[in-house]
């Protein structure tokens, strides 16, 4: 009504115009994110007459995660997150993480060497400005090993791949802030020592 009275190049017409409108802006198509991570991983052998390996623990493991996740077909062009098709990768190596253990004679400190990769192919739906919802498909590989232990110490290193399916719901709580929640199953392809007869 401004503009129509008193014209788009007035005083009044500017003002009315620079609040009224919007400029689409094309939906980002790419994301990339890194971090710290902290975990555990435990060794529960259950077996008749067992005599080895041993049990294990659960021992921490601390390191750096990097993640990256790209949407090149978007099916809502602007205004939107990430949506459509996608491929996701990420990769992460502990730093820092340490095992004790007593031989009988001694007690030592020895480095854990985790490390682990993955790659995904996905579908992300935003079923509203707050919520989306994401589908995936992972297939990943990951290792977790003591390369300077003594022969004294049982605990086998675990070298597996899996392929997976999961989904995840996001909330989109601030302009630069995401909560997710979702689940995984994975199916293993390969246990490394863990499944050793000759271990």
């Amino acid at each position: 009504d401004l503009v129509t009275l008193f014209g788009a190049t007035s005083t009044e017409g500017q003002i009315a115009d620079a609040k009224a409108s919007h400029v689409p802006e094309p939906t980002k198509k790419f994301r990339i994110g890194a971090g710290l991570y902290y975990g555990s991983r435990s060794l529960n052998v259950q077996a008749e007459n067992q005599e080895g390996p041993q049990q294990y623990s659960g021992v921490p493991s601390k390191g750096l995660e990097v993640n990256a996740a790209v949407y090149p077909f978007p099916k809502e062009k602007f205004d939107s997150g990430l949506n459509g098709i996608g491929f996701t990768a990420g990769i992460s190596k502990s730093a820092g993480s340490w095992v004790t253990f007593d031989d009988g004679d001694s007690v030592g400190e020895y480095a854990i060497n985790q490390s682990s990769y993955n790659v995904g192919v996905h579908y992300r739906h935003n079923l509203a400005s707050l919520i989306a919802i994401d589908g995936g498909a992972p297939y990943g590989h990951s290792i977790y090993k003591f390369p300077d232990v003594p022969v004294a110490f049982e605990t086998p290193d675990t070298d597996y791949s899996y392929f997976g399916l999961g989904a995840k719901l996001d909330l989109n709580i601030a302009n630069k802030a995401t909560v997710g929640f979702g689940g995984r199953y994975m199916y293993i392809l390969d246990t490394g020592d863990v499944t050793s007869e000759d271990f």
